[in-house]
């Protein structure tokens, strides 16, 4: 069953803007690479796992999003 998108968010937000700060220190030293190695740097390897890692992360928000819009609204 999906995590409630409130516990979601006291658990899991403080590491997401971490995540998001690393991300976009990663992106931002990609760019200033002139160039890459003939071969798969663990840097590589590291950002698909990430990326399959935040596939998941992003699935699991979306599902929260789905239970919270399907809650009652408090008249």
């Amino acid at each position: 069953m999906p995590m409630p998108l409130d516990i979601w968010q006291a658990t899991v937000s403080r590491h997401l803007d971490l995540i998001e700060a690393g991300a976009e220190m990663a992106a931002r030293h990609a760019e200033q690479l002139p160039l890459r190695p003939a071969f798969e740097t663990r840097a590589e390897s590291e950002l698909a796992h990430c990326e399959t890692v935040l596939a998941r992360a992003l699935d699991a928000v979306r599902r929260a999003q789905i239970i919270l819009k399907s809650k009652a609204v408090d008249q």
